[in-house]
């Protein structure tokens, strides 16, 4: 089974090239690091949540969406399960971060 970043720099690329974006493009419109746009997009990257609302924010979509896609079997349910999970398994300073992160999600 894939894991969810390499779903999100699948669809981050698929959108990216849609809109007939440089990666150069993409980064400047989102404020994140030419160097990082291209990890992600790789897949080596290991972002911050911020990092991958703020590429999902300029393409309109929903965090989820972005880390899940219709070509694969996993739900967006199953894929909540795991962020759930994580969450749980933080402690303290992280925890109030991730409270913090989703409190701003409309």
């Amino acid at each position: 089974m894939q894991n969810y970043l390499e779903f999100f720099a699948r669809e981050m690329r698929t959108r990216r090239k849609r809109e007939g974006l440089s990666q150069e493009d993409l980064a400047g419109r989102t404020d994140v690091s030419l160097a990082l746009v291209s990890e992600l997009e790789r897949g080596i990257a290991n972002p911050t949540l911020q990092t991958l609302n703020k590429i999902s924010t300029y393409f309109q979509a929903s965090l989820p969406e972005m880390l899940t896609t219709e070509n694969h079997s996993e739900s967006i349910a199953a894929a909540k399960l795991r962020c759930i999970a994580a969450i749980l398994e933080m402690k303290g300073e992280k925890i109030e971060k991730i409270a913090k992160f989703i409190d701003k999600i409309k």
